[in-house]
């Protein structure tokens, strides 16, 4: 990765709660997200902490990835995965990532994201594209691909597998 770039995201002033990425050697800001997303974010995370022991769950922690320094809106890793004073982490712990879009047209990012996440070994990525109001899971990465890929309309139960093993409710996302 470019570590002139790399320098330039550490010290960039932005506004309050705008993430900063560095994706593909562009860096993206994008401004806080709006109540009905942080509301899925949430939903979301509660059903890991019921349903998991052992599994830290985080917003805004920043991941290095095969495609730059992302920010997901949630990650899930061992809870022993990280230390205090890192600023970027690698993904070697993580067990899944979660992505929550906006209403709006989808970004430039979700592309590379979702190479990047593949492409760094991370076993399970979940997008929810509030727009089509789906839910996709992708797992088996290989490469910079997942090769399995199931979507489901919300209101529906999304099977997670090892080393979760519960189903996610998709019925109270917006």
């Amino acid at each position: 990765m470019n570590e002139k770039l790399l320098a330039v995201l550490r010290w960039l002033p932005t506004p309050e709660k705008f993430r900063v990425e560095l994706i593909d050697g562009e860096i993206i800001v994008t401004p806080p997200a709006l109540g009905a997303h942080e509301y899925d974010v949430s939903a979301l995370t509660g059903q890991f902490f019921r349903n998991c022991e052992g599994i830290n769950v985080m917003g805004g922690l920043g991941l290095i990835t095969s495609r730059g320094h992302v920010i997901p809106d949630l990650t899930v890793a061992t809870d022993d995965a990280y230390g205090e004073e890192e600023e970027w982490f690698t993904p070697e712990h993580v067990l899944l990532v979660v992505e929550v879009s906006s209403k709006s047209p989808q970004h430039r990012d979700v592309d590379a994201k979702l190479h990047g996440y593949a492409g760094a070994g991370i076993p399970l990525y979940l997008t929810v594209d509030r727009k089509a109001k789906t839910i996709t899971l992708y797992s088996e990465p290989k490469g910079d691909a997942y090769l399995v890929k199931l979507e489901y309309p919300f209101g529906h139960k999304v099977p997670l597998p090892a080393p979760f093993g519960f189903e996610l409710d998709t019925s109270k996302l917006r």
